[in-house]
């Protein structure tokens, strides 16, 4: 089997258009959760806004965008992968690089309700 690179970027100008994408997968998933209805274009409102002291990560597998990450000061705030990356630790190695990046106490916030969402 071959290895695919894992590679983490910073949410920028050239890749916020992969980042709102996944948000919104994100938020459709999570949404039996918390009860957001669709817009009618079938997006939804997000409640994550990048810039300033929020900040986004992608991770990829090759060239393919498999998981995200949202920071927010030392708050680890969002955190998901594409459903054909689950359980294969793409979300641990992402939030490691991360708390490499940025050294220092972290805090990980979880939506109330997403307890599969623990086991990253």
């Amino acid at each position: 089997m071959e290895t695919k690179s894992f590679s983490v970027t910073l949410v920028s100008s050239t890749n916020q258009a992969v980042f709102d994408r996944l948000i919104q997968s994100y938020e459709c998933e999570f949404s039996a959760i918390t009860k957001k209805l669709p817009l009618s274009d079938g997006s939804f409102n997000l409640d994550i806004r990048l810039g300033g002291a929020v900040m986004g990560f992608l991770a990829y597998t090759g060239e393919v965008p498999c998981v995200f990450n949202v920071v927010k000061c030392t708050l680890m705030a969002s955190k998901s992968a594409s459903f054909s990356f689950r359980r294969q630790g793409l979300g641990y190695r992402l939030m490691e690089s991360v708390c490499d990046r940025y050294c220092g106490k972290w805090e990980v916030k979880q939506i109330e309700g997403a307890d599969s969402a623990q086991a990253f």
